[in-house]
Order: C-alpha cells, then structure tokens, then sequence
C-alpha cells in the first residue's frame, strides 16, 4: 500500500453555525504496507550508488519511510 488519503467535508448546515464557509479534515499514510517475499530492505531497489548502469544490486539500502499526514482546512 503506497499511498492512502481520506478525507471528510463537512455538511454547511453543521459549519454555519460556527462562522465558516467550508470545513475539511483529512489524513495520508505514505508506505504503509508492502506484502512480498523479498528477505532485504527494500524490494524497490533502483540503481546502484557506485553505478548508475547498475540496477537491481541490493547494497542494504533502508527501506522508505512511513509517513503520516493530517490536516484541516478552514474558509471563513
């Protein structure tokens, strides 16, 4: 799993009566899951660091990050 987003919008009845035009709360997971049988770090290995004609050379890359977003807009 690369990327997930989920998001909500807000209904305008509910956000008038707070004095806003539109509200908007959201959240992004980055990495999250890879599911193979690969035993290194990483199974997206790219290219070699010694060489750029080197591909598939695994030189005990670290695997990508997790990353976990969260966020609100607001209109007023």
């Amino acid at each position: 799993m690369k990327n997930i987003a989920l998001g909500y919008n807000f209904n305008s009845k509910l956000i008038k009566s707070m004095h806003l035009t539109s509200l908007r709360i959201y959240a992004n997971v980055q990495n999250l899951l890879t599911l193979t049988k690969y035993t290194g770090f990483d199974p997206e290995i790219g290219a070699s660091p010694a060489s750029a004609n080197v591909y598939g050379l695994d030189n005990g890359r670290y695997p990508s990050p997790q990353v976990y977003s969260f966020g609100l807009n607001l209109s007023f």
